[in-house]
């Protein structure tokens, strides 16, 4: 698990910076190495308080909810 963290920094970096400029070199977004991203533009994603890793995608989901919904 930390080597798959430690090689989704150079994804997690590129798209943190397109969407949050330079506020973005914080790593609010944490984006698995493996996930693919579609159609993610500038402002889609609005976070107040830009923090490290806020937010984490491909990284097992969520506590209920499975790959076939909600439970």
């Amino acid at each position: 698990m930390l080597l798959k963290k430690i090689m989704s920094i150079p994804k997690s970096l590129y798209y943190s910076v397109k969407l949050f400029g330079l506020k973005g070199l914080k790593m609010p977004l944490l984006i698995s190495c493996d996930t693919k991203v579609y159609g993610i533009k500038k402002n889609s994603i609005a976070i107040e308080n830009l923090k490290s890793k806020v937010i984490q995608i491909g990284f097992g989901g969520s506590a209920g909810i499975t790959s076939g919904g909600v439970q």
